[in-house]
């Protein structure tokens, strides 16, 4: 997963560009604190961010 398709998910799960992009540098508890942008620079990270958006968009828990 490339880092535009993390970013593109969060725009359809928030509706818009600005609240994705908050959402992207706020912390985040089920990062340990960190926000999501900080995981965007490894597979691994952008796997995660968006196992917690697709979470979120389905109304699971993250």
């Amino acid at each position: 997963m490339q880092i535009e398709e993390v970013e593109k998910l969060a725009e359809t799960v928030f509706g818009d560009r600005a609240r994705a992009s908050e959402w992207l540098r706020t912390s985040n508890e089920s990062l340990g604190g960190c926000a999501p942008l900080s995981r965007l620079d490894t597979e691994d990270g952008r796997r995660e961010v968006a196992r917690i958006l697709n979470a979120i968009g389905y109304g699971g828990a993250a």
